[in-house]
């Protein structure tokens, strides 16, 4: 599962972001969105390819099918899993509507016995419970790109899903389920071209 993550230096990694991933800074046709704590069910800065030139833009992190009656989510679909990939509606995404979402990191709620772990914090004058969490990030790389899926409802609503799969090791002794960390020459070879599919 992937359900929080942070990014709060994207406009400042221009030349980090290119000597990593070795395609163009994105243009941003609107002002990126950062954060050091981005939920699902909200706007989320994501990357996808127009004539295979890399554009950044706001989408809402739930998937909504463009055939859906109204704009709104209607399931939670703000994680793909990897074996669904190949469901007609899910593979025609991978095929053609491909995004990548830039992050510094992200994070996994810490649980006992199955139950989150709660903090006090201080907020405002006024004490605030917040759960206890782990952080993930790539080792001596302060920039990660998620594989994500894309859709667009009516003239210019876009929404998106960050696909996720069976975690490694080290995730896998907190949760179940990890994103889909790109490798960096991936980001080119395949998930930044709209005539290319990924190959897992």
């Amino acid at each position: 599962m992937c359900g929080r993550f942070h990014l709060t230096f994207l406009p400042a990694a221009k030349e980090l972001f290119e000597y990593l991933f070795n395609i163009p800074f994105p243009q941003f046709e609107y002002p990126p969105i950062l954060s050091d704590d981005i939920l699902p069910f909200n706007d989320i800065t994501a990357i996808y390819a127009k004539f295979d030139k890399p554009l950044a833009r706001p989408m809402f992190w739930n998937l909504i099918p463009k055939t859906s009656p109204k704009f709104e989510p209607s399931r939670t679909w703000f994680n793909t899993r990897k074996e669904k990939l190949e469901l007609s509606y899910q593979n025609n995404l991978l095929r053609w509507k491909r995004c990548i979402i830039p992050a510094n990191g992200f994070f996994e709620n810490k649980k006992r016995k199955g139950k989150p772990i709660y903090r006090s914090v201080k907020i405002g004058g006024k004490s605030v419970r917040k759960k206890e969490r782990y952080e993930f990030t790539i080792q001596e790389q302060s920039l990660m790109i998620l594989g994500g899926l894309y859709d667009v409802w009516g003239a210019d609503n876009y929404s998106c899903s960050i696909i996720t799969l069976e975690p490694n090791s080290m995730i896998g002794e907190i949760h179940d389920r990890m994103p889909l960390i790109l490798p960096n020459d991936m980001v080119k070879a395949c998930w930044t071209r709209v005539s290319m599919t990924p190959i897992f």
